[in-house]
């Protein structure tokens, strides 16, 4: 996957997340950064104040 085609799939709904502090995610891009080899994302699944805070994580290479 280019890095562009990875911006047009998921990075609205990503930016949206990071900014309410619900994810953190990184890439991985091969050192000229031309081209996207993989994403983790860690997203936390606690859904309201009460509930445990429990994390997802989830990787494509």
């Amino acid at each position: 996957m280019t890095e562009e085609a990875d911006e047009i799939d998921s990075l609205p709904a990503t930016a949206r997340e990071a900014e309410a502090h619900q994810c953190l995610n990184s890439r991985a891009a091969e050192r000229a950064e031309t081209e996207l080899l993989g994403c983790v994302y860690i997203e936390s699944t606690r859904r309201s104040a009460h509930a445990a805070r429990t994390h997802e994580v989830s990787w494509w290479v």
